[in-house]
Order: C-alpha cells, then sequence, then structure tokens
C-alpha cells in the first residue's frame, strides 16, 4: 500500500460512512414506506426520530418526495450520496476507477428513483450498488495465485502448475461465484484459468515476466507452442479448506500493514495495525494466528468490523514442498 496523507484518511474515512449511512438509510426508508401507504401516514414522524434528524416535513407526501430526493436537504439520501461521491473522486487513485463507478451508479439509480412511479424498483439499484462497491474495495487485496473451483479441479490444476505461479488455491464451489465469466467457459468444457498478481488493479512487471514463462510453458503444453519450454516453479496447491487462515478485523478504522506479501510469520508476528483515522490511537494490533505464509493482505485501508485484511496459508499445507 501506497503511504497516504492525513487528508486522504480523512476522506476515506468519511467515504465509508457516508456509504454505509445511504446503505442503512434506505434500508429503513424500504421498511416504512410499506407502513406509511397502507397503515400509518405519520409514522415518519417516527422515522425521523429513530434516525435522529430534525422533522423538517408537513405530511407523507412531503417525507417520501423530499427525504430521498431533496439535494438541497442536508439530511437527505441523495445529499449524503453526493458527500460519497465528492470523497470517492478525490480518491479515485486509490480506490480506482471502477470502485468510484458504482457511486457514480448509486446516484444515477437514484436519480431515476426520483422520476419514476415506483422509485423503490429503481432505490433497490442504490443497494446493489454500494454492495458492489463494498466488494470491489474488498477485492484490492495483494495476492499472486490461481484459484480454482473444485468442480472443476481436475482439468484445471494439472494447466496450473504449468502457469509459473507461486500458489495454486482449490475453493470449495461455494466461495467460487458462479456468475463469473470463467465460472461459466469452464462449466461448457472451455478451460479457464484466472490468474490475480500485484496490487489491487495494477500488475506488477516481475510477475508479468514471470507469467509470460508459464504461458509460452502451457501452449508448449498444448502444442500451440513448438518452440522451447520455459523452466517453471512447482507451486504449492492448497486443496484443504482448513489451510487457510482468514485475517478479519476485530474493529473499524485505517488498517496500517507492516508485514509484506508472500512472506513466511510466526505465531505472534505483527502484520499490521488498525488505527483510529481522527486521532491516531492504535485500536487493535494485528498479529498472526499461526505460523505460515501471508499469501494475501489487504490494499485498501479503510475496514469494518469483520473486513477481510488477509488471508494465511498454514505451515502444515507446505512444509513438504
Amino acid at each position: 500500500m501506497d503511504i497516504i496523507s492525513a487528508e486522504q484518511a480523512n476522506r476515506l474515512y468519511w467515504l465509508d460512512r457516508y456509504t454505509e449511512r445511504v446503505y442503512t438509510t434506505v434500508r429503513i426508508y424500504f421498511k416504512k414506506y410499506d407502513v406509511m401507504i397502507d397503515e400509518n401516514e405519520d409514522s415518519y414522524e417516527e422515522f425521523c426520530q429513530m434516525v435522529d434528524i430534525p422533522n423538517i416535513y408537513t405530511s407523507k407526501e412531503d417525507f417520501l418526495k423530499r427525504y430521498p430526493f431533496d439535494p438541497e436537504n442536508p439530511d437527505s439520501i441523495i445529499s449524503n450520496l453526493t458527500r460519497a461521491y465528492d470523497n470517492a473522486i478525490v480518491l479515485r487513485e486509490s480506490i480506482s476507477s471502477e470502485a468510484l463507478s458504482y457511486i457514480q451508479l448509486a446516484i444515477y439509480e437514484i436519480n431515476r428513483a426520483a422520476e419514476s412511479l415506483s422509485p423503490l424498483m429503481e432505490m433497490q439499484e442504490v443497494l446493489d450498488d454500494l454492495l458492489a462497491f463494498w466488494g470491489i474495495i474488498d477485492d484490492k487485496i495483494d495476492s499472486e495465485q490461481i484459484r480454482i473451483n473444485e468442480l472443476h479441479e481436475e482439468t484445471l490444476v494439472p494447466l496450473a502448475e504449468e502457469a509459473n505461479v507461486d500458489f495454486i488455491w482449490v475453493h470449495g464451489a461455494s466461495t467460487v461465484l458462479e456468475s463469473t465469466f470463467a465460472y461459466s467457459l469452464n462449466s461448457i468444457k472451455t478451460p479457464v484459468l484466472v490468474v490475480e498478481m500485484g496490487v489491487g488493479m495494477r500488475i506488477t512487471r516481475a510477475y508479468g515476466d514471470q507469467l509470460v514463462d508459464g504461458i509460452f510453458r502451457l501452449m508448449h503444453k498444448l502444442g500451440i507452442w513448438k518452440g522451447e519450454a520455459p523452466k517453471v516453479r512447482k507451486p504449492i496447491i492448497s486443496r484443504d479448506p482448513d489451510d487457510v487462515c482468514y485475517l478479519n478485523a476485530s474493529v473499524g478504522g485505517v488498517f496500517i500493514p507492516e508485514a509484506r506479501h508472500w512472506v513466511e510469520l510466526k505465531k505472534g508476528d505483527i502484520i499490521g495495525k488498525i488505527v483510529d483515522p481522527l486521532c491516531g490511537r492504535v485500536l487493535d494490533e494485528v498479529t498472526a494466528p499461526i505460523d505460515g505464509i501471508l499469501f494475501t493482505i489487504r490494499d485498501y485501508p479503510i475496514v469494518d468490523e469483520g473486513s477481510l485484511m488477509g488471508r494465511l496459508l498454514r505451515k502444515e499445507a507446505y512444509g513438504n514442498e
């Protein structure tokens, strides 16, 4: 992870707060919408008390229109979403344009909802876009590996062994998304390998060169390349779910890593710290719970309680390699 300034840390903090606020209030709004329509027209007053905002609304109709869609209302959903976007646009280089695009899509959908006769349909898209945003953010981790669905293990592992990667991780079916392009192709007997390398959305030159040797080796194996086949390294292969230890945040804050990717750690070694972005106080010290290799480490600094910070491969899984 690159060094970030105090201003960037502050913006990351508020980006997370505003996206969480929008997601939470939209879900509450959904529940109260039906109550206001079918049961109690004045239940918007209870809503205002619940989310701790001033009741400036004159009627049910005024609330249903102004609370989600009025950009002049500082407590409205669209105002909070706009604040999230204002922070995200400044952080484009840190969070990637792909992550930013989901905030832009959420704003597009809420503007559509404002003009719709059935706004809840478009507002569901806002929730979906925010979930996709968090999914992209949680994927910003250092990781150089090939992941394989266990359903396609027999076909893909022999190919992956020729690809000159360091690590092959065979997942349970439930942990590999069935909606992915690679899964669909493998399901129709078209072998596809997906290689993760570098940091976030970037590619490192050294690992790119390493993979090129693997591509030529693989083409030679498949009869595509008639030239000399480069020598490739023998990868570590993990098939047992118990081989992998997940590191999840115990508290929200800014994660500052201190260990490097693909290093061997002893139990108790420091991996990083979670700090309070406002005062710099250390909230938690993240240590290795086992002996093993740190094969995944988080790149995006903002974490909530439970966020993935890294993964360790148990020493027993590679000790005899």
